[in-house]
């Protein structure tokens, strides 16, 4: 027999007519008092079991779809419902009777049923249910309640309507146990009997008001609350919270059932904050919405818009009962967190009911990370997560809470998480790790909602000073919702670092087809890689890079591989706390030293000190060469060379004076004495030729020539070096006359005389308008190697 399969119904009005009495042991107590509900039978499914229904009252016509059919209840019924802070927390009775009874039959018996039990989501709420002897009956599970103090009124859903055994055995057919027939959908008017007074909500929580108005559906939490253990396998538990989603947006939010993608999907997550460590230590399968009770439990005013979507205002809670009911959980990897992609046909949630272990599905934790003598203490934090395929801003969709512990392993856990009176964190709980440098990013960037390929992953880094030269360097990965996931991390290391204490850390995960084996560590001279094969980082998740260094922090650029194929493979990740190079042993990042002037004259990032010395040349203008020198050194000269294959200077070969210009003879000085910036000329520096310098580190007479450094000089005339001499060429050397520098320099526009004399007059306008006419430099008869 199929169970829980796609539902086509025919429906019935419940008319709720009773009340009763109960001693109160909850903040609020109510219980029924009037209103009306459907209950709809599954045509498909009562088919396949071979069965049919009628209404008692008219037993000669199949039960049916007949609007003003009513059902009353009887008074007997004990349907009592606790409240607390606005939510529905506790059953105090659980038993629904019908004055007037559906009549079921099938090919083995017949039956009439005038009760009705509200088994609800509690996996331990058979212990308590009402006695009713052998009276058969219907059982409600997985139950939704919505309460609306303001209107005194409660919201119940049911997805699944079950045959119980005792109804089973009457038709005849003990196998039908189980069996689903149908849904629920229950509005009803509350009678306060009891309890703390009624606390009537009169508007949003004042730290909550600004918050709505989002253009475009936007789901955020309203409350999580309810953290609590519900089964144990060997040395795990399997936990779950209340979560209470809030439309802040304008527009409604898609909430429809499974088969339909358009629903929400909930994971449940908890992390340990230890020794300012964060980590993930349990996570829960998907939770899949259906049936959005549009209730007020943030205050305000909502307009109901049906179950199948959530309406501006409107909230809707999943009680931690109903997140615990393992057949209502799905696998993570079954959808695409950035698409909303998800196909029901061959889906976990497709399939016939399925027995499971006490940690299976929900929240698994292992007892020792609880343990606080084993890997346990600290901080830990309890996290709800909706992804809904509509939803404007991921950011808000997240909320987390603090979670005391406390129990020993191998029985039940006891946590304490606030309720409904402390307002939850908006966002993931990876925000109560502070300090951290955070950077977002994706195989798209920027990654634009509802526009870009794919979603979205956070890097998180920081560094801690140990002492004795040796810093601590953490690192957090959580995939938020994309679908390529991650499968390397790189880190960048300057030669020679020294690393201990290489840490790796993910949370286990079953059933979802991927293994929990640690990434494998890859250390290199220049860097090191943590990588995976068959274990990456999956959507709601985040795993923990580590280790020591002996070198000091500085900001630079991580590499994350995807490990799904696409383009790109990999991404590059800016990150604040990153091993920095320290060429000169002090204990301070190179670039700190330069921030506090050390000189770095060709801007690398390497202090010069620390540099081989070596010149560097480039070209400032047709008739200038700029030569600054990187490193220190007590005495060197500095030799210029035209190029070989240049036969208009391979000819020159000359040492560059202190002045700047050419000579035969070595300038030996230090590299203080010759300054950040020579500027090169005379009659050997000629347009557009190329130009080789070298360090002469040797003595008079002796030369020591290190390689050389190559420039070219730029077109003659061409005074902005864009290619082409034109008006703009000839009017930047009337600016330089005037004295005006601000877009070109004295080198670029210094043409005249043969040797630039760094004056500028009216002759090197001229030479600039004759080289706009097409004269050429060697018209003015300067030729060093004829």
């Amino acid at each position: 027999m199929n169970r829980y399969r796609v539902p086509t119904y025919f429906l019935v009005t419940v008319v709720v007519i009773a009340v009763c009495s109960v001693s109160s042991s909850a903040d609020e107590v109510w219980t029924l008092h009037s209103g009306t509900s459907s209950l709809g039978l599954d045509a498909g499914a009562m088919a396949e079991l071979g069965l049919t229904a009628e209404r008692q009252s008219d037993a000669s016509s199949p039960y049916q779809t007949d609007a003003g059919v009513g059902l009353a209840l009887d008074p007997a019924s004990d349907l009592v419902i606790g409240v607390t802070e606005g939510s529905v927390t506790d059953l105090f009775g659980r038993h629904l009777k019908l004055a007037d009874g559906i009549t079921f039959v099938s090919a083995s018996g017949i039956q009439t049923v005038h009760d009705i039990v509200v088994v609800g989501n509690d996996p331990f709420a058979r212990a308590s249910l009402p006695m009713l002897g052998d009276a058969p009956y219907l059982e409600l599970h997985r139950v939704k309640f919505g309460f609306d103090a303001k209107a005194q009124s409660f919201a119940i859903f049911s997805q699944n309507v079950l045959i119980s055994q005792p109804l089973a055995e009457a038709l005849g057919d003990p196998s039908l146990a189980g069996e689903r027939v149908g849904k629920a959908n229950v509005s009803v008017f509350g009678l306060w009997v009891g309890g703390d007074d009624p606390v009537i909500p009169t508007g949003p929580r004042p730290d909550d008001g600004a918050r709505m108005g989002t253009i475009g559906p936007d789901m955020e939490h309203c409350m999580i609350d309810d953290f609590r253990q519900y089964g144990r396998f060997e040395d795990r538990i399997g936990a779950t919270l209340a979560n209470t989603s809030w439309n802040v947006g304008d527009e409604e939010l898609l909430w429809h059932g499974m088969p339909s993608e358009d629903h929400p999907f909930i994971v449940m997550n908890m992390f340990r904050l230890k020794d300012d460590r964060f980590e993930q230590i349990g996570q829960s399968w998907i939770k899949h919405g259906f049936c959005a009770l549009d209730s007020t439990q943030c205050g305000g005013s909502c307009s109901p818009t049906g179950c199948g979507t959530l309406g501006p205002n409107c909230t809707d809670t999943y009680g931690s009962g109903l997140n615990a009911g393992q057949n209502g959980l799905g696998p993570r990897a079954e959808i695409n967190p950035w698409t909303g992609i998800w196909d029901y046909s061959g889906s976990h949630n497709s399939l016939p009911s399925h027995s499971h272990n006490g940690a299976e599905h929900r929240i698994d934790i292992h007892d020792a990370d609880l343990d606080s003598a084993q890997l346990g203490g600290g901080t830990y934090y309890g996290e709800s997560y909706y992804v809904c395929l509509d939803d404007v801003n991921v950011w808000n969709s997240a909320a987390y809470k603090p979670v005391t512990v406390s129990g020993s392993p191998g029985g039940t856990w006891s946590f304490g998480m606030s309720s409904w009176g402390t307002p939850p964190g908006i966002g993931f709980a990876l925000d109560a790790w502070t300090g951290a440098d955070t950077n977002v990013f994706g195989p798209d960037m920027p990654i634009i909602e509802f526009v870009s390929t794919d979603g979205r992953s956070v890097l998180r880094t920081k560094a801690t000073d140990l002492g004795g030269n040796i810093w601590h360097y953490e690192y957090v990965i959580m995939n938020v919702d994309m679908d390529r996931k991650v499968g390397s991390f790189t880190v960048p290391l300057p030669e020679g670092t020294i690393l201990t204490n290489v840490g790796f850390h993910a949370v286990d995960s079953y059933g979802e087809g991927y293994s929990n084996t640690p990434w494998t560590v890859t250390p290199a001279s220049d860097s090191i890689t943590w990588s995976t094969v068959d274990n990456p980082i999956r959507w709601g998740t985040l795993y923990n890079f580590r280790f020591d260094a002996d070198k000091p922090p500085w900001r630079g650029d991580a590499e994350v591989g995807m490990y799904e194929p696409g383009t790109p493979s990999s991404v590059t990740v800016t990150a604040q706390y990153l091993p920095a190079p320290d060429c000169n042993g002090n204990n301070i990042a190179d670039v700190q030293d330069i921030a506090g002037g050390a000189p770095d004259n060709n801007g690398n990032g390497i202090p010069d000190e620390c540099e081989p010395v070596m010149p560097l040349a480039d070209a400032e203008g047709p008739r200038y060469l700029a030569v600054q020198v990187t490193g220190s050194s007590p005495s060197f000269a500095l030799y210029l060379t035209g190029d070989a294959g240049d036969p208009g200077v391979s000819c020159v070969a000359a040492y560059i004076q202190a002045d700047g210009s050419l000579g035969p003879d070595p300038v030996f000085q230090d590299s203080d004495t010759w300054g950040t910036m020579i500027h090169v000329n005379g009659l050997e520096i000629l347009p557009e030729s190329m130009y080789n310098i070298q360090l002469d580190t040797g003595t008079p007479g002796s030369p020591d020539l290190g390689p050389p450094t190559q420039a070219t000089t730029w077109m003659w005339g061409d005074v902005d070096n864009n290619g082409v001499v034109n008006f703009t060429d000839i009017n930047f050397v009337v600016q330089g006359f005037q004295g005006n520098f601000t877009q070109v320099s004295l080198q670029n526009v210094d043409l005249h005389p043969s040797v630039p004399n760094q004056i500028l007059n009216f002759s090197d306008i001229n030479w600039d308008v004759a080289a706009f006419q097409g004269g050429a430099y060697l018209d003015h008869g300067i030729a060093p190697c004829p």
